[in-house]
C-alpha cells in the first residue's frame, strides 16, 4: 500500500516516491539492500520519472534543498544512460556568448577546425541556430542549475566494463580535481562543441575529452570525466549537469521503446551509474525547454 504524508517536506516527499518506485521492481521491494541490481527497466527510467516528481512538485523541492544542509551519501540508486558525445571544444561562457557579437563570430568560426566538411558544417550550423535561441530564453534559475555537482561517490562505466572498486580512484581523482578547478567553480556556464554536432552549455570546470551522457526519454544530461585505472578500462566521473539541444537523431534514441534498448545501446554506448537521492535531485530539477 503507498501512502502519501502531505505534512513531509517536499524534498522529502519527492525522496520518498522516488525510493518507493525505484524499489517496485526489486524482488524483496528493496529490503534486502540489493537497490543497486534492479532489473534495466526501472534503471532506465528513474531518471525521467525523478524529473515529472521534481515538475509536479513545482521545484519546491530545489528550492527547499538549496535552504538545507542535505549532503550526499552512498550511491543507492543506478541508472542507465548512453554516451551521446565527447566534448572537442569549449567556447565562452553564456553572458560573453549571448552579449558580444564578435564572441559569436568567433564561436561560429571555430567550427571549422572539427567540422571541416561543409555538410557537418551545414548541419551544425541548424543546430547552433536552434539551440542561440533556445538560450536567449534562459532565466538566471535555469543558468544556476548547470553546475558543477561535488558528488565524489557517483560513478559511472561502461556496461561491458567491470566497475570493480572504484573509491581509491575517485578519492584521488577529486582530490586533483579541487586543487586544480577551484576559483572556477563559480563561474557561468560555458558553451561548447562536441561530436555528433552536438551544442551544450555545460559547467565551467568542464573540458575537452569529458563526455556528455543523456537519459532515454528525459531532456537531463550530464557532463562525466574518464577516470584512469592503469590497465583496465577508465570509470567516470561526476563533473555536473549540461544542457543540450536535442538533434533529430539524439531525439529518436531518447524515444526508444525498452525493447529496442540494448540495440540502440550498441550504437550509442551504454553507461550505468551510481548515484545517491541529492545527486539525482541535483541533476532531474528542470531547466527551460
Amino acid at each position: 500500500m503507498f501512502e502519501v504524508d502531505y505534512r513531509r517536506s517536499y524534498s522529502t516527499l519527492w525522496k520518498y516516491v522516488v525510493q518507493f518506485l525505484y524499489n517496485q521492481d526489486s524482488p524483496n521491494n528493496g529490503k534486502d539492500g540489493s537497490c543497486l541490481d534492479l532489473p534495466d527497466s526501472i534503471q532506465t527510467r528513474i531518471v525521467r520519472v525523478a524529473a515529472i516528481l521534481q515538475e509536479a512538485l513545482g521545484q519546491n523541492v530545489q528550492r527547499e534543498i538549496d535552504q538545507s544542509e542535505i549532503k550526499h551519501e552512498q550511491p543507492t540508486i543506478r541508472a542507465v544512460g548512453f554516451l551521446c558525445s565527447n566534448i572537442i571544444h569549449i567556447g565562452p561562457q553564456y553572458s560573453t556568448l549571448i552579449g558580444s557579437f564578435r564572441a559569436e563570430q568567433e564561436w561560429h568560426f571555430s567550427w571549422e577546425k572539427h567540422y571541416p566538411k561543409p555538410a557537418d558544417l551545414a548541419i551544425l550550423r541548424a543546430e547552433a541556430d536552434k539551440y542561440l535561441s533556445r538560450l536567449l530564453n534562459m532565466g538566471d534559475e535555469d543558468l544556476a542549475r548547470i553546475q558543477a555537482i561535488n558528488s565524489s561517490t557517483t560513478v559511472a562505466w561502461h556496461v561491458e566494463t567491470d566497475p570493480g572498486n572504484p573509491e581509491p580512484y575517485l578519492s584521488s581523482f577529486f582530490t586533483e580535481k579541487y586543487n586544480e578547478e577551484t576559483g572556477r567553480l563559480l563561474a557561468e556556464p560555458m558553451i561548447c562543441l562536441g561530436t555528433n554536432h552536438l551544442v551544450a552549455l555545460v559547467p565551467p570546470t568542464s573540458k575537452n575529452g569529458d563526455v556528455i551522457v543523456r537519459f532515454w526519454r528525459s531532456s537531463t544530461a550530464i557532463v562525466l570525466r574518464p577516470v584512469p585505472r592503469g590497465f583496465l578500462e577508465p570509470i567516470y566521473a561526476l563533473i555536473g549537469r549540461a544542457y543540450v539541444l536535442s538533434s533529430e537523431k539524439t531525439h529518436m534514441m531518447l524515444d526508444t521503446e525498452s525493447q529496442d534498448l540494448y540495440a540502440t545501446a550498441q550504437r550509442t554506448g551504454r553507461v550505468f551509474m551510481d548515484t545517491d537521492f541529492r545527486t539525482l535531485q541535483a541533476i532531474t530539477a528542470s531547466t527551460c525547454e
